[in-house]
């Protein structure tokens, strides 16, 4: 997000307060989310059959965790 300051707000106010953004913020906030699990999904799969490091899982899954108690995710 680094890369896109525009995203990287409308995740920002997400995060902070998901039932009080635009329709539209709301979309794009939610699309990001989509994509951010489906990366955790492809780790979690890739540490069951053996692919990546455990060291890489545990930092994933951690951090996961810790996005997962921000408001705009338990909205999405």
């Amino acid at each position: 997000m680094v890369e896109n300051e525009s995203l990287a707000g409308a995740v920002t106010e997400c995060d902070a307060n998901p039932d009080g953004v635009a329709a539209t913020t709301w979309q794009r906030c939610a699309n990001y989310y989509f994509m951010h699990f489906n990366s955790w999904e492809y780790i979690y799969h890739q540490n069951r059959d053996g692919s990546i490091p455990q060291q890489l899982w545990v930092g994933a899954d951690a951090f996961e965790t810790l996005v997962q108690i921000k408001p705009g995710y338990v909205r999405f």
